[in-house]
């Protein structure tokens, strides 16, 4: 089973911890047939937690501190109980992405490794800045000062290491505060300026982008953030990352289909050169035709193993594309704005893959 990272990329106090604690307990009961599991301790701590953000009577206590202290969490994600796919979340303290010169240094390294290994990046956006009646232009500015001044150095030091950009989800957070005061074409408007490289319109660099508002509930923040937790558009950039994970879970299953079926093929080129020994009046090889033989029965076996493999990892993308489709709001590639996620992500694919064979 295919198994990948995914690391939210935002300053301290922005939401990173409340979105994976809706994110876990809203899929735990479960969305279009979409469940997550972790480990049993892991799932004490979380539901503890969560249950912690639901209680209401606390007000503004019920949200988690800031974390002080990397952490590790493995989930699986299931369809219909049956898996599809395993994931590491990796919650840290926001200072760490200042930090790369000083203080935690050593925490950073560690942050970028596990960045590099991710199949998708999420930038988390605090919701808190663009709430209220200033213009787009400062709001632009606050997210500059307060995110993306750090975000974007980082993504240039990724790119410059790896040769490409992953697709990036930007999560804007507390979508509850600000929803009133942004309108859709407001905050396309300042996440193209605030985050500008990734929306640079030509194809310098193959960026696919998808700009997500999530909230943990549409009136919590009332009466003194005692409104009722009701997480929202909370799964959309787990199954983006998870699609895109498929996608090249599949790609590397057809490529070992295609290693076994090359070596059938020499086999059989093998047993047939020594087959013809027999009209040449030279004595074939019987136990090298059997082994031969023998081998490529394993490998038929292997392969069909493989084809069973592909033909669930096709289907299990192609339900949450279908979720994708019809949620996810308006996805850039290159610049280029898309109404639909499919596009987009199509141009993406075959962009970064045209140079393979």
């Amino acid at each position: 089973m295919q198994h990948t990272n995914f690391v939210m990329l935002g300053l301290t106090g922005s939401g990173k911890t409340c979105y994976l604690l809706g994110m876990y307990k809203r899929m735990l009961a479960g969305m279009k047939g979409f469940t997550l599991t972790t480990d049993d301790d892991t799932d004490v701590d979380l539901r503890q937690r969560y249950a912690r953000l639901n209680d209401a009577s606390l007000g503004p206590d019920r949200f988690p501190r800031p974390t002080d202290q990397a952490e590790v969490l493995n989930f699986l994600l299931n369809y219909a109980y049956s898996s599809i796919m395993s994931f590491d979340w990796i919650d840290y303290p926001g200072g760490h992405l200042e930090n790369k010169n000083y203080g935690n240094a050593e925490e950073y390294q560690k942050l970028a490794a596990y960045i590099k290994k991710s199949s998708c990046l999420f930038i988390c956006v605090d919701g808190e800045l663009l709430k209220g009646d200033d213009d787009n232009e400062d709001k632009i500015d606050y997210i500059k000062d307060n995110c993306s001044s750090i975000i974007n150095p980082f993504l240039e030091k990724y790119i410059n290491e790896n040769k490409y950009l992953p697709p990036i989800a930007i999560i804007v957070t507390k979508w509850d505060l600000c929803k009133d005061d942004v309108k859709d074409d407001d905050l396309i408007e300042i996440m193209r300026e605030a985050f500008t490289p990734l929306f640079v319109e030509g194809n310098n660099s193959d960026r696919l982008v998808a700009i997500v508002p999530v909230s943990l509930g549409p009136n919590i923040s009332e009466e003194g953030n005692r409104g009722r937790l009701k997480p929202k558009n909370i799964q959309l950039p787990i199954y983006m990352g998870i699609w895109f994970s498929l996608y090249e879970y599949q790609r590397q299953i057809e490529e070992e289909i295609a290693i076994n079926n090359h070596k059938i093929e020499y086999n059989n080129f093998v047993i047939n050169k020594e087959k013809e020994k027999w009209f040449g009046f030279l004595r074939r090889d019987d136990k090298l035709i059997n082994s031969r033989n023998s081998y490529n029965k394993q490998i038929t076996n292997e392969t069909s193993a493989k084809v069973e493999q592909l033909e669930k990892a096709w289907r299990d993308s192609q339900l949450l594309l279908e979720t994708l489709k019809e949620k996810l709001p308006k996805t850039f590639f290159n610049g280029t704005p898309y109404e639909s996620f499919e596009d987009a992500a199509e141009k993406y694919l075959l962009t970064r893959y045209s140079g393979d064979n």
